[in-house]
């Protein structure tokens, strides 16, 4: 992050760097260089694919972990406020179990760190496309603490 509060990156050999905002949906939006206003949003917005979400310097996504109705988890990102369905890869089966020692509340949630990856789904709802995740791994959740969302 720069001084100004966007994402700042280098390009391969460190010559170019570039600067973006981040939307409250999760896509970066290109910024001019020099007085930082925000290029053509449509020919220059970033958008998030099906991927690993655990960034590169190790750490974890964090979210709200909640049930929305009886045995249908959701995740609902800190950062973004973006909610996913949520199914669990074997490595994170007890992902519920921890949510129940940490004192969780199924209607309420907790904020959870964890990684795991985005797909699309052929549903929609009022946000668009409906994404799914499934959780790789659960690192730990935090009682008491919230997210703005």
């Amino acid at each position: 992050m720069d001084e100004q509060g966007r994402l700042e990156l280098t390009l391969a050999g460190g010559e170019q760097v570039e600067h973006f905002t981040i939307r409250t949906d999760g896509s970066l939006v290109a910024q001019d260089g020099a007085g930082g206003a925000p290029v053509d949003t449509v020919a220059y917005a970033l958008y998030r694919e099906a991927a690993d979400l655990t960034p590169t310097v190790g750490e974890a996504l964090k979210g709200s972990f909640f049930q929305g109705r009886p045995n249908v988890w959701n995740f609902r990102e800190c950062h973004s406020g973006r909610l996913m369905l949520v199914r669990f890869d074997p490595e994170a089966a007890d992902i519920e179990e921890g949510f129940r020692k940490a004192g969780g509340d199924p209607a309420a949630g907790l904020v959870v760190e964890l990684g795991g990856v985005m797909q699309p789904t052929p549903l929609t709802d009022d946000q668009g496309t409906v994404t799914l995740l499934t959780i790789k791994r659960w690192d730990r959740f935090l009682p008491g603490e919230t997210c703005p969302y």
